[in-house]
């Protein structure tokens, strides 16, 4: 699925990243959206979530892929605030995501869709 996404769009970067962040730390798409630099510490590979649902705070430890593709993805998107913006600088919606996830399913070859919460 992260292959697909790389290939479709113009943001295939923010996309694969998007995913494999979402996938590997189990995050909401309200997490995403919300997803800030400043929560995420790549000198020492953390990133800081809030749950919106539940309130709880958390420390994911992050791993050599998310590392190199955040690390890609703040050169790619420099001096914003949100790890995941739009063509705009702002902060992708909900649907936007959802949107996202759903096209790299399909073009995965997937033969169901897909929603950000099965990842």
């Amino acid at each position: 699925m992260m292959a697909a996404a790389a290939l479709i769009g113009r943001h295939g970067i923010r996309d694969v990243t998007l995913i494999l962040v979402a996938y590997r730390h189990g995050l909401r798409v309200s997490a995403l959206v919300s997803l800030r630099w400043e929560q995420v510490d790549l000198q020492q590979g953390l990133l800081h979530v809030t749950q919106l649902e539940h309130g709880i705070a958390s420390v994911h430890l992050l791993r050599r892929p998310e590392l190199h593709a955040l690390h890609r993805l703040q050169r790619d998107y420099p001096e914003t605030a949100y790890v995941f913006v739009s063509e705009r600088k702002a902060p992708l919606t909900t649907d936007a995501i959802r949107k996202i996830v759903a096209r790299a399913g399909h073009q995965a070859g997937l033969e169901f869709p897909i929603h950000p919460h099965m990842l």
